[in-house]
């Protein structure tokens, strides 16, 4: 009787859970999404240093889990360690090989707070290691050790947006599933906050000239994107973006789906508003036809490789 009380009350807490595609935006949570950028970006640089490089900065994103956000597997000499941010629970989870489990929450946290707590953690399981701890693409960028502006979590909002996350996820794996080009996995990059897919033509790109180094790294190739991004003080709109480089001629001229898609001259990429998405009587499969919509228009037009389309 009672683990039968124990499963209906779980089961009740799912039922008042927010729908697959909430409501999000950034003005209302704003704070919040600046401390969860930072915190991820913690985690997203530890990943860096204890991954093997890839090309087009493929070891560099987090995933995105029923529980939040990982690291993956990450190899330390002959041990394994893995980083959550729980945005169910709320807290961060460190899991080493030998079963050792150490957390804390992420709730009443600075960024300056989070990063010393993450380094204690990882000195608690005998893993030592040195990450630059100067934010990436975020303007006026504080180090993780003196930030203690950035504090704000509201569980709320972080659950809302996980939520969006594993809509927008499995949404990208459906599209990613039958592709038989090279291809990324799905995921999280944490320097722009955005949850992304790539796929490649196999040909190689010039980077723009004065390309930094994060930009060279991502543009060396022939390649096309789509992503969703929460939204940002520049561009508060969350939103689904795709575009393909280099730009095949007349690509802000293609025809997209669905209606209320299209370029975006100032991004210089498609957009699709994420409210537009929410609205339609098939999230997914407006977002499918979007990215499908916008694939076959740069594959044919920057005429691709039928192996990698």
């Amino acid at each position: 009787m009672a683990s039968e009380t124990l499963v209906t009350a779980v089961r009740g807490q799912h039922d008042q859970a927010v729908d697959a595609w909430p409501e999000l935006p950034w003005p209302a949570w704003r704070s919040t999404a600046l401390t969860l950028r930072l915190f991820s970006q913690v985690l997203g640089k530890l990943r860096l240093v204890l991954s093997p490089p890839e090309p087009n900065w493929g070891h560099v994103p987090l995933y995105v889990t029923a529980s939040g956000l990982t690291t993956g597997p990450l190899r330390h000499g002959t041990r394994v360690l893995e980083v959550a941010l729980d945005l169910v629970g709320h807290r961060l989870r460190a899991h080493e090989s030998n079963g050792t489990t150490i957390g804390f929450p992420l709730t009443d946290r600075s960024v300056a707070a989070f990063y010393a707590d993450v380094m204690a953690a990882l000195a608690c399981l005998g893993i030592r290691v040195e990450m630059n701890p100067m934010p990436q693409e975020i303007p006026d960028p504080i180090p993780f050790p003196e930030d203690t502006g950035h504090h704000d979590y509201d569980p709320l909002w972080v659950r809302r947006f996980h939520r969006v996350l594993l809509s927008v996820d499995g949404v990208f794996d459906r599209f990613r599933a039958g592709y038989r080009g090279p291809h990324s996995r799905v995921g999280l990059f944490w320097g722009g906050f955005d949850l992304s897919y790539t796929r490649f033509s196999g040909r190689p790109a010039t980077p723009k000239p004065g390309a930094g180094l994060l930009e060279r790294g991502s543009t060396d190739t022939e390649h096309w994107m789509c992503g969703f991004w929460p939204g940002d003080d520049g561009s508060p709109a969350p939103a689904f973006f795709s575009y393909a480089h280099p730009a095949p001629p007349g690509m802000d001229q293609m025809p997209v789906r669905p209606e209320g898609a299209g370029w975006n001259d100032e991004l210089g990429e498609f957009v699709l508003p994420y409210d537009l998405v929410r609205h339609e009587p098939s999230p997914s499969d407006a977002v499918l036809a979007f990215m499908d919509s916008v694939f076959q228009a740069v594959g044919t037009a920057a005429r691709w490789p039928e192996t990698a389309r």
